[in-house]
Parts: structure tokens; sequence; C-alpha cells
């Protein structure tokens, strides 16, 4: 386990790409002394370092890169619930001798918005895969889309380098265009990495704070509290020291460089430092013991449960003096958020946040006792691999089996019980109450409402439609490796999964045995996925050639006219049976 002290040098850093991107090459089948194939190699490692930092892209790392015929997008990562394109150049500029990026490629890659924006141009000049990746960038920025361009290179950015990045977003953002530029050299490269690593850590044992004289008091009574107005640069200084580790048990870790909130939280940062403390929220803070000596103070087991956007966004940013925060520290029994005050902190405190997202459902009864039900449910039947539930951000992926965060299963058990549009159109009302939009109620409840525990009857449902998921998943890639005709099956998944439950219902095949027995599932299977890829390849092959797979994924007329095509596909099969 790392501690909160973890440090990698450069000279450590270049072993561990060099290393890293060998095993890759490796594991794929590369020849790493190939220029092309050990750049592969080099896109490989950033996407699973992205898919590290960033919780709650979709894509897969080895689905994510291009390959050939790429238009520059090395690769292509999707958030649909945060609704954020990630599409990133890597250059792998060597490790042996110091050099800095080409500022010439840096400009081409920013300005690639235009391009991208002419689906004909994506079509004519980008590959199969290219295209299923960027074809639809025009149609997703028009509903509600950001896009992060990242440059990124084992090569150092000048001045003019950091400067261009700079210049284009603020282009971008003149014209009311929800796009950013970043580049990420050597030295933040390296700083990525040693941050994925930290949030595997322990909570920190101990940590001190220094207060502002006559900026803070205490609240005795009922749970001993230490409030204060405190710099920006103390808790800059305290992230550097200790980074995600702060943030162990809150419900969700910083989340980056993106999105409205922290957009505008850094505009103030940089803008408007004196008015900071009246803009923000503040920081909420928990631990098992505190003690103040003058204005030092100092905690045990210390964790930020409400304010990571804000430390986060505090850290990317220059030191300013001029900048005070609210700051709150409770003392509490223990530093886990599942129940009792600690859960309170975060449900109120949170209770005003714009963004429904799926991190404040993460300690729900239903979730904890989902996570604990993974843990003994045992490889068995059609299930061929350990399951394991992640129900927060920043919960690690296990060496052995599958992980399902809890995005994906609102997404599994939401397509397979109702329907895939809304899967695809808008993840994020799946993890959102019905007042307020959304549907969650459905996709984790049963019969309209969220209970604490499910039956076993509707956890096996689930199990099943997780099983089917994977299998989906597993047979459109192998589909696609074989034949272009399939390179965008695995897109239509969720479509897939619903048309699974169509069959089960139809055939009126007994869920239990499906799950239980892998000879009867391996039966439906070959029934249900040969005549499911039929109508799915079909009816993409006969869509107007202006509609783009994003709409036919969206669109509730084409589920309904794809799903009465199977239904009667199914039909004629069972008069000839």
């Amino acid at each position: 386990m790392l501690d909160s002290q973890t440090k990698v040098s450069v000279r450590e850093f270049i072993k561990i790409i060099r290393a890293e991107t060998e095993d890759i090459a490796k594991d794929w089948g590369w020849d790493y002394g190939n220029n092309a194939q050990r750049g592969y190699s080099f896109q490989i490692w950033v996407s699973k370092l992205f898919y590290d930092i960033y919780p709650g892209i979709d894509t897969e790392p080895d689905e994510s890169i291009t390959y050939s015929r790429d238009l520059t997008a090395d690769l292509v990562l999707e958030d649909s619930a945060q609704k954020i394109l990630r599409i990133v150049q890597c250059k792998f500029a060597g490790l042996s001798r110091p050099r800095n990026i080409d500022e010439t490629e840096v400009n081409d890659f920013f300005n690639r918005h235009e391009h991208f924006m002419k689906r004909k141009w994506v079509r004519k000049y980008g590959s199969d895969h290219t295209f299923d990746l960027l074809g639809d960038y025009a149609e997703k920025l028009r509903t509600g889309y950001s896009v992060n361009y990242y440059f990124v290179s084992t090569a150092s950015s000048t001045d003019r380098v950091r400067e261009l990045a700079k210049t284009c977003s603020q282009s971008y953002e003149s014209h009311d265009l929800n796009i950013a530029c970043e580049v990420i050299d050597f030295s933040v490269l390296k700083e990525l990495y040693v941050q994925a690593l930290s949030l595997q850590e322990v909570i920190p044992e101990k940590v001190e704070l220094h207060l502002p004289a006559d900026k803070f008091f205490v609240k005795k009574e009922p749970y001993p509290t230490v409030i204060a107005s405190i710099k920006g640069n103390a808790l800059i200084n305290l992230f550097k020291e200790h980074k995600e580790s702060l943030f162990t048990y809150n419900i969700r870790g910083y989340l980056g460089a993106r999105g409205a909130i922290n957009k505008e939280m850094r505009q103030t940062i940089e803008n408007r430092p004196y008015e900071f403390f009246y803009f923000n929220n503040g920081i909420s803070a928990i631990c098992t013991e505190y003690e103040l000596e003058g204005n030092v103070l100092s905690a045990q087991d210390f964790q930020i449960i409400n304010g990571a956007q804000t430390v986060g966004s505090l850290a990317r940013s220059d030191q300013n003096p001029d900048i005070e925060v609210l700051f709150r520290l409770t003392k509490a029994e223990d530093v886990k958020t599942e129940k009792g005050i600690n859960r309170d902190i975060i449900r109120y405190n949170n209770s005003q946040n714009i963004v429904k997202a799926s991190d404040f459902r993460a300690n729900d009864p239903i979730h904890i006792w989902l996570s604990k039900k993974f843990d003994r449910l045992k490889v068995r039947g059609s299930l061929e691999t350990k399951l394991h539930y992640i129900r927060r951000r920043g919960g690690r992926k296990q060496q052995v089996g599958k992980s399902i965060k809890l995005e994906d299963l609102a997404k599994i058990r939401y397509g397979f019980l109702y329907d895939p549009v809304l899967v695809n159109r808008n993840p994020s009302y799946l993890w959102t109450y019905s007042h307020d939009g959304g549907v969650y109620e459905k996709s984790f409840g049963v019969d309209g409402q969220v209970p604490e525990v499910w039956s076993d009857e509707e956890f096996e449902r689930c199990i099943l439609a997780i099983v089917l998921y994977l299998k989906i998943e597993n047979e459109s890639k192998e589909l696609a490796k074989r034949e272009e005709t399939f390179s965008s099956l695995k897109r239509f998944r969720y479509h897939a999964l619903s048309l699974a439950r169509v069959y089960i219902r139809k055939i009126e095949l007994n869920e239990h045995s499906l799950l239980i027995q892998k000879k009867t599932f391996d039966t439906m299977w070959h029934d249900f996925w040969k005549q499911a890829v039929e109508v799915l390849v079909d009816f993409q092959a006969e869509a107007p050639e202006h509609k783009s797979i994003y709409s036919l994924l969206t669109t509730n007329r084409d589920w309904e006219n794809m799903k009465g095509r199977f239904e009667r596909k199914l039909s004629v099969a069972s008069q000839f049976s």
C-alpha cells in the first residue's frame, strides 16, 4: 500500500514509462523497436492513465485507440454521463534526451474542431473505427457535450506552447463553445501518474493546518467543530502533501479541470480572488481527533467529505495570498460516510448542488448492500467470472474478475428492464430521483421505490443482465475484429441487451435456469445472438445516410422500430420451429 508521501523521481518515471509500455507491446504482440507500434503502446498507456484519473470514462482503453487514418486523434474517450468527449493526441518523443514539444503539431491538433464538425470529412478521411468514435462529434456538441483536447507528450512544453493552449481555449470560449485545450508534457504526465497511484492510498493519519489568527472559533456541542477562514495557499500545500488520500471517503474526489462549476471556480480564482470566500461553499472535513495549540490545528484520520472540487481547483492554480476559504472540521467517531452524522453532513452539503451526479447515490443503503452482496457472489453457471461492485468514484478496479461501477450497473439494469434509449441519451437521469426529473426509482428500484435491499429473485435478474451485457460486449468485439461490417455493433450493446429481455419473455425462458445452468444459457445465447446481430446490422445499413449512429441510439422511434422488427423475426422463427 502506498503512503501519502508517494513521490516519483524523473529517472524513476522514465523507467516506469519504458517498462510499462514495453509490457503493453509484449501483451499485444507488438514490436517495441518499431516506431509506430511503440507509439501504439504509449497510446494504450495514456488511455489507461486517463481511465484511472477520470473514472467516469465509458470507453475501454483498448477501444479508445484509433490506429491508422486517425485524423490526428489518437484516442477518443467518452464520459456519457457527464457528457464529456476527451480527444487525445499522443507523442512518444523518446526518453533518452530532453526535447521540446513541436508547436506546429499542437496548433494543428487544437484546431481540428472545424474538421471534426464535418461528418462527411470524418467519413472520407478517417478509418471506420475513427468514424465510429468521431462521426457524431457535431451532434454531441449540439446536444450538450463538452470537448477537451489533450496533447500528451513525453517531451517538455515551452512557454509558447502553454500560451498556445490557453489562447485556443479562450478562442473557443469566446465563440460560446464548450471546448478546452490542454498540453500534458512530461512533468504534468508524471504528476498525473502519481495522482493515479495516490487514489489507492490509505487516509492520512495526521495533517496539520495553520489557522490565521483571530479567524477561527470552536463550537463544542453537540459535535466538536473548528470553523475558520483559512488561506487558499494552505489548502494547496495540504493537497501537495497528501493528494487524493484527502478524499478517500468523499462521495466523489476531484473531477478534474472540466464542467461548468469547476470552470467558474477557476475563473473566480484567477480574476476575483478577493471575492472567492463569498462565492464558494467552502470545505467540510471530518476527523477522529484534533488538537489546537495556538493557531496550529492537528487532526487525525483527516478527510475532506465536501469540497474536493474547491481543493482540486486551487491546487491547479497559482498560489495567491488574497484567496480565503471557509473551512469546517468536525470530530466524529470514524471517517466513514455510510451512516450517521458524516453521511448527513454530505447529504445536506450536497443538496444544493446543481449537478445530480451518481456520486451522491454512492452511500445509499441499496449500494452498500449491493457492494456486500457482490463480494459474496460466487462464480457458477453462466456467470464465468468474479464480479466486483464499485459504488463510488475513485474505487479501484480489482486485478481478478470484472469491476462494475455504479453507473454501469444503472445502465445495464435499466437497459435490460426498460429500454436502451435513455441509457444512451441521458444516462445521468438513471441516478437522479424522479422529483428531479430522473428515473432512479426504476434503475435501482422495485415497484417505483428504491429499497434498502432487493429480493434474491431481483438480484439474480440483475446478475443475469450483467452476464448478458458482458457476453454482448465480448462477442461484439470479436465480430468487429473479423469484419468491418460489425465495427459499430458494440455501440448498440444496450439495444442488444434490451432485445435479450424481449427474447427471454417471448420464448418464456426461466431467468433462474439461465443463470445457474450454463448449458441452458448457451442454447439460448446461440439463437438469440444470431437473430439480434442480423437485426442490428440490417437496421444500421438501412438507416438514411444523414442519420448518425448517435441519433439511432437516442431516438425512441428508432428503438421501437428495431424492437418491432426483432419481435416479428422471433414470431416467424417460432412458426418453423
